[in-house]
């Protein structure tokens, strides 16, 4: 899967239904990607260096899916990913733990 973080021209990244326990923090070098589907796994977080690539780096993602893995939390850094338009964090352990200034509507 790590050959994949060299194509810094993708814009699509589906690595869904893979029982991915985590993402290695190279997901910055995709730094044209707009879409990240990462559903149907077994994410129990986004560890603090992969969320600091994808704010960082990955500026121009406007569609991010986690649905169906383990998250227990969002954490607070989203908020900071501007182009961010669809956020699916559906079917998760999920609890709110952001407070809705954050939260555009």
């Amino acid at each position: 899967m790590y050959l994949i973080f060299s194509l810094s021209l993708l814009e699509e990244f589906d690595c869904s239904c893979n029982e991915l326990e985590s993402l290695p923090s190279t997901i910055g070098y995709l730094h044209s990607l707009r879409t990240l589907a990462v559903d149907e796994n077994f994410l129990p977080e986004l560890p603090r260096e992969v969320r600091n690539k994808l704010i960082g780096s990955c500026k121009n993602v406007t569609v991010m899916s986690l649905r169906s893995n383990k998250l227990e939390f969002l954490p607070e850094e989203i908020g900071q990913m501007q182009k961010l338009r669809v956020l699916n964090l559906s079917d998760n352990r999920y609890f709110c733990n952001i407070s809705q200034s954050h939260i555009i509507f």
